[in-house]
């Protein structure tokens, strides 16, 4: 079970990714259809990507979207993926995942998972950099260098790649600017230009054991538990209270 915190009105959650990645089967074309017809209700528009250049077009993501753009189910030769931006919670976003992922199994050849992947996109508020924070709102910053006895001119890009038990890797990134994918991280976020400022990025994946009964329940409870774990530890008491609202 997920760990009980009060909703946070301020929190900084821009935008939620599940992704079920797996060995490519052109058998899931005809799937979509059933897939669609299935969703069609609640995500009645049909996104086509444009060519991207050095980009298989089968690797691209074919998005079935509601009708404010807000959530989205993304399909590819290669991986399956639910992205909210209207984030209400970990149980809600749960149980939309999990409804939406058992039509799209319905639907598909038998798959060979490779792997499942929870990112969480914060945006955090504006500041003015200052000594050597990386942000105001975290507990990180920088030590063992006194800047050349200067002062910081814009936020210090951070990132950080951590195995953990259960067969579970994390990717902690800080950034400034429009949201792009870390390395090894979900290549399929929407552009989130609308939002850009300073990012922490959470990345959580697992590769291993992914064909079990149940694996996508049991990866989702414990890379939830980490991420929200990890959040809580870096964001400074000050910044907690701000979120309460």
């Amino acid at each position: 079970m997920a760990k009980a915190r009060p909703i946070l009105p301020n929190a900084p959650i821009a935008d939620v990714t599940c992704e079920l990645r797996f060995h490519g089967d052109l058998g899931l074309f005809a799937a979509w259809a059933g897939v669609q017809h299935d969703l069609r209700d609640q995500f009645p528009q049909m996104l086509v990507p444009g060519a991207v250049v050095g980009t298989s077009p089968l690797l691209q993501h074919v998005q079935l979207a509601n009708q404010q753009n807000s959530r989205a189910v993304l399909l590819s030769i290669n991986s399956f993926a639910y992205e909210t931006r209207e984030y209400a919670g970990y149980d809600k976003y749960r149980e939309d995942l999990l409804r939406i992922a058992s039509t799209f199994l319905k639907h598909a050849p038998p798959l060979r998972f490779t792997r499942f992947g929870l990112r969480y996109i914060n945006v955090l508020p504006e500041f003015e950099p200052s000594g050597p924070s990386i942000h105001p709102a975290l507990k990180l910053s920088l030590a063992g260098w006194n800047l050349a006895g200067g002062t910081l001119v814009e936020q210090p890009t951070m990132g950080v790649l951590v195995r953990l038990p259960q067969n579970l890797t994390l990717r902690v990134s800080v950034y400034q600017g429009e949201v792009t994918p870390p390395p090894v991280a979900l290549p399929i976020v929407r552009s989130l230009s609308r939002l850009a400022g300073p990012v922490l990025d959470f990345d959580i994946a697992s590769s291993e054991g992914l064909d079990k009964p149940k694996a996508l329940e049991a990866f989702l409870t414990a890379g939830h538990d980490v991420l929200d774990d990890v959040f809580f530890e870096l964001v400074t008491p000050a910044y907690y209270n701000s979120m309460k609202g």
